[in-house]
């Protein structure tokens, strides 16, 4: 049986010009999927750190933090 896949490379409106959702509706994408958790990986900060955590604690999915940072 294989594992569930797990997204851990995902960034949000918070990262201008590389992700369009919030925080919000990558949760919900991810509860619709049925992953056990997911990644935010926003570049050059954790901006949307605490509302994706509120998001992923009423969902009952695991949030990963992370940020991508330095040059590109």
């Amino acid at each position: 049986m294989a594992a569930p896949f797990v997204h851990l490379d995902v960034r949000s409106c918070f990262s201008l010009k590389e992700g369009a959702f919030t925080p919000e509706q990558l949760v919900a994408r991810a509860a619709a999927l049925g992953m056990p958790a997911v990644a935010l990986t926003d570049r050059d900060g954790l901006y949307g750190a605490a509302r994706f955590v509120a998001a992923c604690e009423q969902a009952g999915i695991r949030p990963i933090l992370g940020a991508s940072v330095g040059s590109r």
